[in-house]
């Protein structure tokens, strides 16, 4: 399978594509903090036209689609049954985001603050 790096708005619209547009949302929320609907429109739209850019989705005639490969990654991802969480670190703050199960389609956030550097 190849190898995919995805943005957060990328990944948020696979989610959506792939039938769970909540997950894609609280994602984003997650990942991004609370924006109106029309930055995350901006956001996903961006995002779908850098996803067509590199192959990684289509306009069919019904609307848009991931390739198979894609498709079949970020679906994994929707239903494992196992737990992902990433991480993200800064000389003054290191947060973990979401810890999802796709099992009970959950979603959590913690907050950790890290000591500032010298």
């Amino acid at each position: 399978m190849p190898e995919f790096v995805l943005t957060t708005e990328e990944l948020s619209l696979s989610f959506s594509l792939l039938g769970q547009p909540e997950a894609g949302r609280s994602l984003m929320v997650t990942q991004l903090g609370e924006m109106s609907e029309a930055e995350a429109r901006a956001r996903l739209m961006a995002a779908g036209h850098s996803l067509i850019a590199r192959g990684g989705m289509a306009l069919g005639p019904e609307g848009p689609v991931l390739n198979e490969d894609l498709a079949r990654a970020v679906g994994l991802l929707l239903q494992a049954d196992f737990s992902i969480r990433y991480s993200r670190a800064t000389p003054t703050r290191s947060s973990t985001w979401p810890t999802t199960s796709a099992r009970t389609s959950s979603w959590s956030t913690g907050w950790n603050r890290a000591s500032p550097t010298a």
